[in-house]
């Protein structure tokens, strides 16, 4: 089944855009990384842009608490990725 709303794409094919956890966190950490590069050059030279900075500071904050949280939320997936015990019909535990 395909859609105009997402490209003509199956619907099917959606899924297939999801990242994992650790993908995220990778994204997340080059992102980080990046802006940190971006922030220490932007101090050493001429007098920075004070509100690039402030831009920019806004976004490292942000993409640290997004990375804190991916973090949770992959700790917390792989505590409920575990089976239940199996339990026989008739049997008491």
């Amino acid at each position: 089944m395909t859609s105009p709303d997402n490209g003509g794409r199956s619907t099917d094919e959606d899924d297939h855009d999801l990242l994992t956890f650790g993908e995220v966190a990778a994204r997340l950490g080059t992102e980080i990384a990046d802006l940190r590069e971006y922030l220490s050059e932007a101090t050493e030279g001429d007098p920075p842009d004070a509100k690039m900075l402030a831009v920019a500071r806004a976004r490292l904050a942000a993409l640290e608490e997004a990375a804190r949280r991916n973090s949770a939320a992959a700790a917390a997936g792989r505590f409920f990725q575990t089976a239940p015990p199996r339990v026989r019909p008739g049997r008491d535990r």
